[in-house]
């Protein structure tokens, strides 16, 4: 199962001094060369850390399947830590100068998406909507944050309702 690695973003907040950049050569929520690195590197400790579990040094369609979500960075990811997994042998080299065999990647198309999602999970659905009507919750996390709340809001432009909001700013602020 897998995600993604380093993105470009693909959402601004209204106040974005960023909203009119191409993120070029990449575009807008693309993997990038860090990103595509950092993947194929995990591919590489995941072969050196589950070798004997891994058996074979090479890819086995009955052994392994490869499942992401549909988008290109998340197809792009799995392919290239697959890639960092499962080099090819000599004997499954097909061209000299590409050390690289092809791994199938499995998606489903976005509406029939039931288990790489988190939105499609209903009781998460249901936890984060209920938060900040949770007085623990609140008292704990957000009432002592509340200057922090009204910072982020005054300097992005994003009115801020609850966590996802605030979850949303992180991603873009990352991935900037």
């Amino acid at each position: 199962i897998f995600r993604h690695g380093e993105r470009t973003t693909f959402n601004f907040y209204p106040r974005d001094p960023h909203q009119n950049q191409t993120f070029h050569p990449y575009g807008l929520g693309a993997l990038t060369n860090n990103g595509k690195l950092m993947m194929f590197k995990l591919g590489e400790i995941l072969k050196q850390n589950y070798e004997d579990f891994l058996g074979d040094d090479y890819y086995l369609q009955d052994k392994i399947t490869a499942r992401s979500t549909g988008t290109p960075r998340t197809i792009m990811s799995a392919s290239l830590v697959l890639a960092g997994l499962f080099p090819p042998s000599k004997e499954l080299t097909w061209k000299s100068d590409l050390m690289w065999q092809p791994v199938p990647v499995f998606s489903k198309p976005f509406e029939e998406e039931d288990l790489l999602d988190a939105a499609f999970c209903n009781i998460r659905n249901k936890i984060l909507s209920n938060l900040p009507n949770n007085p623990t919750i609140w008292n704990a996390y957000i009432k002592p944050h509340r200057e922090l709340f009204s910072y982020v809001q005054n300097n992005t432009g994003w009115k801020i309702t609850d966590l996802r909001d605030l979850l949303q700013i992180y991603f873009i602020l990352k991935a900037e």
